[in-house]
Parts: structure tokens; C-alpha cells; sequence
């Protein structure tokens, strides 16, 4: 799961862990990859096609695109719905289904 990267490596996602997940840092000019992330892992859910056309301008915001829809559908896969509702935070429950994209190490 999470075969991309661990996210906790990306200075987009290096808020501090809390109780409750993850505040996203977010950089000026440096958004789309947290955003990326956030939109690929909200499609799969949905159940919308992965579609590759539709990053022409950006490969960055496309590689985390394409592991946030990775992260959805192996975790659907197992069974574990995770919802995700702000872009600007990523709910503990998440960190909790997926570890290893969050590890520090």
C-alpha cells in the first residue's frame, strides 16, 4: 500500500500528527501535491476511472494523484472505507488504515 513514497518525506504533508490526524502544511505555490493526493484518494472512493489525460500540465500533481487513487481503492479492496472530507487535513483514521505512508522513518 502506499507504493509511491512515504508522504511523511514531502514537505507538504509534514504537518505534526496529533490525536486527530495530520494539519497539511500549506506552502505557497505548493499545493498540488497535497491536493493531488487529496483528489486521486476522493475519485477512487467514487469509483470514477482513473483518467491520465487529465494532468497535462502537471507530472507532480499526477504521481500524487495516482497514489492517493492507489491508497483508495487498495484499502477498499480490504474492506476499510476511510472518508476524507478536507483537503487541508488528513483524518487519523487514515493514518491508522494506511501506517506506512505516514511512518517518520
Amino acid at each position: 500500500m502506499c507504493h509511491c513514497f512515504n508522504l511523511r518525506r514531502h514537505r507538504a504533508f509534514a504537518g505534526n500528527i496529533d490525536e486527530e490526524g495530520i494539519v497539511l502544511e500549506h506552502l505557497p505555490g505548493y499545493d498540488a501535491p497535497a491536493e493531488g493526493f487529496w483528489e486521486g484518494y476522493i475519485e477512487a472512493q467514487a469509483g470514477i476511472p482513473f483518467d491520465a489525460d487529465a494532468f497535462p500540465d502537471s507530472v507532480n500533481k499526477q504521481l500524487f494523484f495516482e497514489c492517493g487513487y492507489e491508497l483508495a481503492i487498495t484499502l477498499l479492496a480490504r474492506g476499510i472505507g476511510v472518508k476524507w472530507p478536507d483537503r487541508r487535513f488528513v483524518p487519523k483514521a487514515l493514518i491508522v488504515a494506511a501506517p506506512e505512508c505516514w511512518d517518520d522513518e
